[in-house]
């Protein structure tokens, strides 16, 4: 039995931390498989002046716990505290000639006398495994002990005072936020939970609760529209707060949450909204947008509590998450890009390189039937070392899916249906060297025939993207 090399030595700790990993144990069977079934621990200082719960994982697996207090811990000198967990609930198997290791955590006190660490400094807790506190079974039913010495697991712990005096909260747009996209009113016109923003609030140096979100700031002005009712869910999907947006200033607050983050951990909330949609159709297009910022104008948009109640001040705030767009209809597509395949022919003695991609879009009809244009609904342009908006691809074909209907001008897709939209583009490369890519930045469509390119979409031009490639 030996200290594995991680954690290290001397592992930092800060009043108030939960679960920190502080020691491994490497423990090897040979001869039999063996399963253990207590492990013994030796600290200098009477630990529960330090540390509320000492755990023992294997791997991400918890296997045993005890609260370290009078009862649990035994002095046997002034430099002799000794520990055991024991009872395991899930049974530590090491197989024969196998090593298998052991990681033990701690929880430390919220609050450490200053007696314990005078003028906030530190204090260095010794912790070993003593002499044949390690039992294991083996496969005949005998007991087999280890260490044969103290000295082979053996970490100190750097015991600081908390941090939160230092705490900071930062936001942050999750990589699960929706992408800019169509959102379409049901039947009498409404749009009900459709999700705008998921955000990430992560807690720096402290455990951290937040109360309010003041601020909440959705884009006004021509082409926006400000919704009726959000809502805010926490990460388990439970809604913790409803607001309702100013019409005329477009900000909206979350009060009376209460919701904890631990800290060095993040969690993601969701802003979702409902609307109704004017009937005759004069709000086809518009946006809805939202800002939610950590500070504005220097000022705290989110009011945060530290573990002693005291608030997180502005200068110790960061960040912010931006929605994408969502446009709003009364019957309208959504398009999703199923895959996307690249391939590039190189330069020749007889011409020039070129990039070709097939676009494999799919397109559902939402709130009543949906037109697509027989020829150039699908606009791609090639673009160079990501400069937008490139040049426009006039070597882009498509054909009917199977589950349209061919019409005069236009191919229909109907209510609730999806159909898959093959889109082939090539593009001859006229320009410098450099690195081109292939991108979908517009579709048209409509509602009836006569007018199947009335409308367009153009948020895909950042999504919809071939593979990058290097063309002369």
């Amino acid at each position: 039995m030996t200290v594995n090399p991680t954690p290290a030595n001397g592992t930092k700790v800060y009043a108030g931390d939960k679960q920190d990993a502080i020691m491994g144990i490497q423990i090897k069977a040979f001869g039999s498989d063996v399963s253990v079934q207590r492990v013994g621990f030796d600290f200098n200082l009477q630990p529960y002046n330090y540390f509320t719960k000492l755990y023992l994982y294997d791997g991400g697996t918890l296997i045993a716990s005890g609260s370290l207090n009078s009862d649990t811990v035994s002095r046997a000198s002034a430099t002799d505290y000794q520990f055991a967990l024991y009872d395991f609930g899930t049974p530590v198997v090491i197989a024969k000639d196998a090593t298998k290791v052991l990681t033990v955590k701690i929880d430390v006190q919220n609050a450490i006398s200053a007696d314990l660490l005078p003028g906030n400094s530190t204090v260095n807790m010794t912790i070993d495994i003593p002499v044949n506190s390690i039992r294991a079974l083996d496969q005949a039913a005998l007991n087999e002990y280890g260490p044969t010495s103290a000295a082979d697991v053996v970490r100190t712990v750097n015991i600081n005072p908390s941090q939160s005096t230092n705490a900071s909260l930062v936001i942050s747009r999750d990589t699960n936020s929706p992408l800019a996209r169509n959102v379409v009113a049901d039947s009498s016109d409404s749009i009900s939970g459709a999700t705008l923003l998921v955000f990430d609030v992560r807690a720096q140096k402290a455990n951290l609760t937040i109360d309010e979100i003041d601020n909440i700031a959705f884009t006004t002005g021509t082409g926006f529209l400000i919704p009726q009712t959000v809502y805010l869910y926490d990460d388990t999907n439970t809604v913790i707060n409803t607001a309702t947006p100013d019409p005329a200033t477009g900000l909206a607050k979350f009060t009376s949450m209460s919701s904890a983050i631990n800290q060095d951990t993040a969690r993601a909330y969701t802003i979702k909204f409902d609307d109704t949609l004017a009937s005759d159709g004069s709000e086809n297009g518009k946006e809805y947008e939202l800002t939610v910022s950590a500070l504005d104008g220097g000022n705290t948009n989110f009011i945060v509590q530290k573990p002693d109640g005291a608030l997180v001040s502005a200068a110790d705030m960061g960040g912010s998450a931006m929605s994408n767009s969502a446009f709003a209809y009364l019957a309208a597509p959504q398009f999703v890009l199923q895959s996307v395949n690249t391939s590039t022919v190189p330069i020749s003695q007889v011409s020039r390189g070129s990039i070709s991609a097939t676009f494999n879009v799919a397109v559902t009809a939402r709130g009543g039937d949906i037109f697509i244009p027989k020829t150039g609904a699908f606009k791609v342009y090639s673009v160079l070392n990501n400069d937008l908006p490139g040049t426009l691809v006039s070597s882009t074909v498509y054909q009917a899916p199977s589950n349209t209907a061919q019409l005069t001008n236009s191919y229909r897709v109907s209510q609730d249906t999806t159909a898959t939209f093959v889109v082939n583009s090539t593009y001859l490369v006229t320009g410098p060297i450099g690195q081109y890519d292939l991108r979908m930045e517009e579709i048209d469509w409509g509602t009836s025939d006569t007018a199947a390119s009335s409308s367009a979409s153009t948020y895909m031009a950042n999504d919809f993207i071939s593979g990058y490639e290097f063309l002369q």
